[in-house]
């Protein structure tokens, strides 16, 4: 609704994430209920997302929820997951149980979830940003530049996350593929090492 507006093409976007699994509830032929799922790698390791578990406001308090967070549970299960987390990666709805959805929080914990740990996406609006001038004296001091990636010099950022960040290069690895390489910023010294990365979209992402 209006909390987290979502467009069509992106909430379809999201749902075709790598490794995912969907299960919609249905009462009388009518959707009551929808649970989205999908896997990520970590480490060599195979990771579950329950990204988005919804109840019709008129179905809720019946045990739809519940059913639907069993089901998903047993699809990663039987697919040989060993561990869970609320929220996802990329693409993704939440990195976790958003705070201002009235009782979401106290129906995770119910189940057993751990919810002591906190992970904050950022909102900025950017039609006002200016970037601080010390962030530029900074770099300058320095002699750290930015750029995006390109056809040639892609490969030492993917070489850079494979090194410092694996569990991320797989992502950095799909956008390369799309086609979308300007969608990667590099941080570089002076002799163009490599220094850090970021992963963006934009109106010219695919």
């Amino acid at each position: 609704g209006q909390a987290w507006p979502l467009e069509s093409s992106r909430f379809q976007q999201i749902l075709a994430a790598s490794h995912a699994q969907h299960f919609v509830a249905r009462e009388n032929g009518q959707v009551v209920g929808f649970v989205a799922t999908s896997q990520s790698q970590r480490q060599q390791q195979w990771i579950g997302h329950l990204m988005l578990l919804l109840v019709h406001p008129a179905w809720q308090k019946q045990g739809i929820g519940t059913l639907l967070h069993e089901t998903t549970l047993q699809h990663l299960r039987a697919t040989g997951i060993s561990q869970v987390q609320l929220g996802g990666l990329s693409p993704r709805f939440w990195c976790g149980v958003p705070d201002n959805l009235t009782g979401a929080p106290d129906f995770f914990r119910a189940r057993g979830w751990n919810l002591s740990s906190i992970v904050y996406d950022l909102v900025q609006d950017l039609q006002q940003y200016v970037t601080p001038p010390a962030i530029y004296q900074r770099m300058a001091a320095q002699q750290i530049t930015l750029d995006v990636a390109n056809e040639a010099n892609v490969q030492d950022l993917l070489s850079f996350e494979e090194r410092e960040f694996p569990h991320w290069l797989m992502h950095y690895e799909r956008c390369v593929r799309s086609g979308n390489q300007r969608d990667l910023l590099a941080a570089r010294d002076q002799s163009g090492q490599v220094l850090g990365t970021l992963l963006m979209w934009t109106p010219q992402s695919h």
